[in-house]
This record gives structure tokens, C-alpha cells and sequence, in this order.
């Protein structure tokens, strides 16, 4: 055990990527260690991606992709603006309700942080917000894209632990909710503070034309969970429908996706899916390997050694998961700790969803922090703000998404009462 631990960190140190960390250190742990022949290593790659439910993610994002280029995001934040623009935060707090609104299509934090940047914080620049705050505030809300349904790190942690992956996507809308409102709130007072500047307050004949505008890009999370809930389509199936509706939509209702788009957003697809794809095959072998060593057994027993205190076990668990998070990619932390932590948790008598679901929530948080917090890179290029300036900034955003973390944990209603209520 000792030998993995100590070869896949080292090769993380030395900055191997994290498929090649995995696979390497089994490899060589797996041929010292057992007598079995190596060709089980790639049988576990292939055998790690082997599952019809993974093939939602390609389409999920396929879909993401269709609406970003379909005109959807300058419709999405006009909609947003409408709503929010006129409170404490004005461009801040539009930005953060349009990422929950965003999260329903795109299911990525990349992609909301990408488009909404883009759009976003050069207008924020020009009315003279503070370029660092506004940064932090983009990449925090980017955080709710894998929460709220529909969700590619769903999708991953519904196959690793054997869930429904519909009652995961349900789970999250409630957690994600919270984590938006939590934002909010924190912006508003630093806004106050510092008086931000506000927009006048929308007529509602204009939200009523800004909504009927942005109608056909908000139907789209509808369609998929209702699709799954009344039973028409799988959650795979449900990805495909929302391809083939973003594609739609994007050409003939909005008639902005042009087919010449068509062949590079599938190339971008297909990068995106591979990247994915391979950490998930990689971590099929490192996840078998650490089952095989008894490490979800040991590491319980270690926990459960020191306190048998439902909370501190709890606190210890997400504190783990948060500094993993800060330094690992979380597809690649699903992946290799759902097989680890979930046996202690149903000892704790925690729900598979409920745990995913906080687990989820908890690495996106990792996406805001130094050193590897890809939506803080994102947006900091975007915004041409540097690591420093964002890192003082961040930590009331930091705060309140623990605080929506903490609810989600100690709350199990957050995330349960939809699946309990509709599964």
C-alpha cells in the first residue's frame, strides 16, 4: 500500500499527468507485488470505461457546445439581468444567477466560466468593478455547473459507485440552489461596502421579453430530468435528446450555430471526452489495485479508531476531500476515492447519493483554490488578473461555499427530498 501511495504522489510531484501517475504506479506495484499476469492491468483500463451510462458525458457536452455557440449565452444573461441587476452586486450577482441558470445546460464548470468571462467581465471591467473580486466571483460561480443537473461528474460517480445516475442529477438541484443564494449573499455585502454600482431595475414587460427570449435554452434542463423522471428516456438517452435539441435550437430557432461550426465543436468533443476518458480507464486499475491492497478496509478502520462521532467523521472526510481538491483534478479524485470512502459511509448509514452529491460539491470548491483550481486559471486569463490578487480575494466566496457544503452535509434533505419524493 505504502509503495502505491508513495510512487503515484511522486509522479504527481514530478509533474507526470495524472492517467500516467496512475497507471504507472500500478503497473509497476501490480508486477512487483503479485504473481498474475500484467495483461490484467489493460483488461482494468478497458473494463473501467466498459459502460453504456459513460456515454453520456461525450453527448452531455456536445450539448454544452451546441448552446454556446447557438447564441444562448448573451440570451441567458440578458434574462439574469433582468432579474437581479437592480440589487446590491448588480453585474456581480447577474453573473452568479446566470451560472445556476447556465449549469442547467452545460453541466461543466469550464464551459459556464468560459462563456459567461467572455461576456461578463468585460462589461464588469468598463463600469469600473474590481477586476479581482469579479474574477473570484465568476470562477465561485462557476462551481455550480457540475451540481446542478444535468452534471458530466454525476454521470462519472453514478458508474464508480454503482448509483442511479437520475437520482444523482436530482439530488443536485436543491445543493445547488443553496450554493448560488450563499454567493449571492456575501456579494451583496461586499458590494454594499464598497458601493458596486447597480442597474435600474427591469420592467416586467421587459423580463417577460427577455425570458420568452431565453425560453428555448431554459426548456433544455426540463427536458432532460423530466424525460428521466417520467420514465421516457435513461440518463444516457437523455444526453442524446439534449444534443439533438441544442442543435436545433442553436440553427433554426435562435439561427446562429452554423453547420461550418458543426466539425470543430466535434473535435472539441472529442479532446474533451478523451481527456476524461483516459483518467477514467487509468483510474479503473488504481481504483482495483487499492481495493485489491485493502485500503477502503484500512483507511475506515483508522477513521473509525479514532472516533466513532458521526460529525467528526464526517468533518474529517470533507476536510480530506478539500485539500485533495487543491491539488488534483476532480474527475480524477471521483474516481479514485469513491471506491475508498463510500464502504465508511454506508457504515455511517450515509446515502450513496447523498454522499456523492456532498463529495461533488465539496471537490468543485477545489476548482477556485491554488495551485491547480482550473476555473480561477480560466478566469484569471480572461480577466488578466494574477493568482495573488484573486487568492486574497477569495476567501469570503471560499467561505460561503463551505457553508453551503456544511448545509449539504448535516442537511440530508437538501439533496435527498427530490429523489425520495420522485424515484
Amino acid at each position: 500500500m505504502a509503495l502505491l501511495i508513495i510512487l503515484f504522489f511522486g509522479l504527481m510531484l514530478l509533474g507526470a499527468p495524472i492517467a500516467i501517475a496512475m497507471v504507472l504506479s500500478s503497473a509497476v506495484v501490480f508486477g512487483l507485488q503479485t504473481e498474475m499476469p500484467i495483461q490484467i492491468v489493460a483488461q482494468r483500463m478497458q473494463y473501467g470505461v466498459d459502460s453504456f451510462s459513460q456515454l453520456a458525458i461525450p453527448f452531455f457536452i456536445l450539448a454544452g457546445q451546441f448552446m454556446n455557440h447557438g447564441g444562448i449565452s448573451n440570451r441567458i444573461i440578458k434574462f439574469a439581468s433582468t432579474l437581479v441587476g437592480h440589487i446590491k452586486g448588480g453585474l456581480a450577482q447577474v453573473m452568479i444567477l446566470a451560472s445556476m441558470l447556465f449549469a442547467g445546460i452545460s453541466g461543466s464548470a469550464y464551459a459556464d466560466a468560459s462563456m459567461l468571462g467572455t461576456v461578463l467581465l468585460p462589461r464588469m471591467k468598463e463600469k469600473k468593478y474590481p477586476v479581482a473580486t469579479s474574477t473570484v466571483i465568476l470562477a465561485a460561480g462557476a462551481t455550480i455547473g457540475p451540481i446542478i443537473p444535468p452534471s458530466i461528474q454525476m454521470v462519472i460517480y453514478g458508474v464508480t459507485a454503482s448509483v442511479s445516475v437520475g437520482q444523482l442529477l436530482i439530488a443536485g438541484f436543491f445543493p445547488g440552489i443553496v450554493m448560488g443564494v450563499m454567493l449571492m449573499l456575501i456579494t451583496g455585502i461586499i458590494a454594499k461596502k464598497e458601493k458596486w454600482p447597480k442597474d435600474p431595475k427591469a420592467s416586467w414587460k421587459e423580463r417577460g421579453k427577455a425570458f420568452l427570449d431565453a425560453l428555448w435554452a431554459l426548456l433544455m434542463p426540463i427536458l432532460i430530468v423530466g424525460g428521466m423522471l417520467t420514465g421516457i428516456f435513461t440518463p444516457t438517452e437523455a444526453a442524446v435528446i439534449a444534443s439533438l435539441y441544442a442543435f436545433l435550437v442553436g440553427k433554426f430557432v435562435y439561427k446562429e450555430l452554423k453547420l461550418k461550426d458543426v466539425l470543430p465543436i466535434c473535435r472539441q468533443v472529442f479532446r474533451q471526452t478523451a481527456q476524461v476518458t483516459i483518467i477514467i480507464a487509468a483510474a479503473g486499475v488504481l481504483g482495483w489495485l487499492m481495493t485489491k491492497e485493502r485500503i477502503p478496509t484500512i483507511l475506515s478502520e483508522a477513521l473509525l479508531s479514532v472516533t466513532d462521532n458521526k460529525v467528526i467523521i464526517l468533518l474529517l472526510v470533507n476536510l480530506i476531500l478539500l485539500v485533495l481538491g487543491c491539488f488534483m483534478e476532480t474527475t480524477a479524485i471521483v474516481l479514485l476515492m469513491t471506491p475508498v470512502l463510500l464502504p465508511l459511509m454506508t457504515t455511517l448509514g450515509i446515502s450513496p447519493v447523498h454522499f456523492g452529491v456532498f463529495m461533488i460539491l465539496n471537490l468543485c470548491i477545489g476548482l477556485i483554490t491554488p495551485p491547480v483550481g482550473m476555473c480561477m486559471y480560466i478566469g484569471c486569463g480572461i480577466s488578466g488578473c494574477s493568482i495573488g490578487e484573486f487568492s486574497k480575494k477569495l476567501w469570503p466566496f471560499f467561505a460561503a461555499l463551505v457553508i453551503a457544503l456544511l448545509i449539504t452535509v448535516f442537511c440530508e434533505p437538501v439533496s435527498m427530498f427530490l429523489p425520495k419524493l420522485l424515484f
